[in-house]
This record gives C-alpha cells, sequence and structure tokens, in this order.
C-alpha cells in the first residue's frame, strides 16, 4: 500500500563456474503514492460531490488500491447508479511531486435518471351512482436533479378503496 509505482531494476549475472545465469530484481519503493481527485467520466449526470461521497479515499491519503475497490462496490449498491468501473490508477502529471506522487483513478460511471410511468387507470360513472376511478397507476422519478433522488407516487383504488402512497429518497440529506 502506498508504493502502487515503483522503478524496478532488473541485474543478470552469469555465473562461469556453475553455467547459469542468476536474475536479480531490485525493487525501489522509496517515493509513497498519495490519492489525488478522482477523474469521473462517462454518461451520467449526477453531481460529482454526490459520488465524492462514496469515494473512501480523501485527496492526499497515501494510496490504498483496497480502498478504490471499497468504493467501487459502495458506489454500486447505489440506486442511481446503473454501472461503475475502477480503472488503472494514473500518476496525477498536474500535481506537485516534491513529498509524494499524486494518482488519480479513472471511474467510468453510467447512472440512471428519468421519469416512468406506467400502470391502468379506468373511469366508471353511471347514474346510480356517483363517478370512481379504480386501477393503478405509478410514477417514478430518479436522479432527475442530479442529486441521486428518487420518488415513487403509485396510486391504486376501486370502488371500495382508494389508496395514495408516496415515497422519497434522498441520499447525504442536507449534506450530511
Amino acid at each position: 500500500n502506498g508504493f502502487p509505482f515503483a522503478n524496478v531494476t532488473i541485474n543478470l549475472k552469469k555465473a562461469v563456474e556453475q553455467n547459469g545465469l542468476t536474475v536479480e530484481y531490485v525493487v525501489f519503493t522509496d517515493q509513497t503514492c498519495h490519492f489525488a481527485t478522482p477523474y469521473f467520466y462517462g454518461p451520467f449526470v449526477t453531481k460529482e460531490k454526490i459520488l465524492l461521497k462514496d469515494f473512501l479515499p480523501r485527496q492526499g491519503q497515501i494510496f490504498d488500491m483496497q480502498k478504490v475497490i471499497d468504493s467501487e462496490k459502495r458506489l454500486r449498491r447505489r440506486p442511481y447508479i446503473k454501472n461503475v468501473t475502477a480503472y488503472t490508477p494514473q500518476i496525477d502529471s498536474s500535481a506537485d511531486h516534491q513529498e509524494a506522487l499524486m494518482v488519480a483513478v479513472p471511474l467510468f460511471i453510467e447512472d440512471h435518471s428519468g421519469v416512468g410511468l406506467e400502470g391502468t387507470a379506468g373511469f366508471t360513472a353511471s347514474q346510480e351512482s356517483k363517478p370512481a376511478l379504480y386501477g393503478n397507476l405509478i410514477l417514478s422519478v430518479v436522479n432527475v436533479f442530479h442529486s441521486g433522488e428518487s420518488a415513487l407516487f403509485e396510486y391504486a383504488g376501486d370502488k371500495t378503496r382508494q389508496q395514495l402512497k408516496i415515497e422519497f429518497s434522498k441520499p447525504w440529506l442536507l449534506g450530511l
């Protein structure tokens, strides 16, 4: 951990007495790597600050690939995320390398966003009874404000009962 990029020197030594060849690998891990801001790309509309809430490593922390893997899993569990893939970390060429190398993790993000409407509804009216609406209707809204929110409005009813169910969820409500 902290050394995803190391210098490797290969020394080849010929052993005349043994009629053989020795291969020696020398790994220099003298410069630790720290996290830079992740690079999000792909067809997503979710605000980057919402995605960053689920990215566990913070800028400046020592690089740890397990944190990247855990962040990928965490993002994948969000209902507004369709797909997420972390790719090979890259040295951030825009960062100052005086103390440590800064490593950016590219993350491909696809999210869900839109409005859905489904169901059946009917209307009855007769002289004997008052007009009535029956059937079921579901209106769902996912990530339309680009902050991971979802809402569901569900109506179900017939002659004997009318029911309206409303659900709303938003990750990181009030920025907490």
